[in-house]
């Protein structure tokens, strides 16, 4: 069973970047990248995909009904320290983001996610690289973290899906408006 999705998901702005450093020894600014693809492919529609973060699973093991995928491109060659963050802002309702299963894990893939991606051709995981924790309670205040660091590649792209230890069902919906929520990667710090 399915819940009605929690909220509007929207694709992400458009990349903004820093300015670079004028002089020498002056300190770098970072460059912050919004992804280019957020994608959600479902086991019910295999050979589609829509725009946006939704993540879903019925319960019991191996379960994932809904997954997401993020891809970042055009992170320049010689980029420094990439990091994936995640944010939220406040939670103002019970539910709003999150139901049931509410953890969501991070995997590296080994192959580029993209619009065209669905559920018969995603990409094998690679890496886990995070797990997190969406709220299913009132929060007050916005939520920001890192979720991991390595060494950049031109084309960075995750699968998100429920984690598979939760037992029970759920749904994830996370909003992407390139500003108080979503993903995006920070480099050349």
């Amino acid at each position: 069973m399915y819940f009605t999705p929690l909220i509007p998901l929207l694709l992400a702005a458009p990349s903004l970047v820093s300015p670079l450093p004028t002089t020498g020894g002056s300190k770098r600014s970072c460059t912050i990248q919004f992804p280019d693809v957020a994608v959600t492919f479902s086991q019910l529609s295999p050979e589609s995909s829509d725009p946006g973060i939704l993540m879903a699973r019925t319960g019991g093991p191996g379960t994932n009904d809904i997954k997401a995928g993020i891809t970042f491109n055009g992170i320049p060659t010689g980029a420094t320290g990439c990091m994936l963050s995640f944010a939220l802002p406040p939670v103002t309702s019970p539910n709003e983001f999150a139901v049931g299963a509410n953890n969501f894990d991070v995997f590296g893939v080994s192959a580029p996610i993209t619009t065209s991606t669905d559920w018969n051709n995603q990409p094998s995981t690679t890496t886990k690289w995070a797990s997190m924790d969406v709220p299913e309670w009132v929060q007050t205040q916005p939520f920001q973290t890192v979720l991991m660091s390595d060494t950049c590649s031109p084309t960075m792209s995750f699968l998100l899906q429920l984690s598979d230890w939760q037992q029970q069902a759920g749904q994830v919906a996370i909003p992407v408006d390139g500003v108080t929520s979503g993903f995006w990667m920070t480099y050349n710090c």
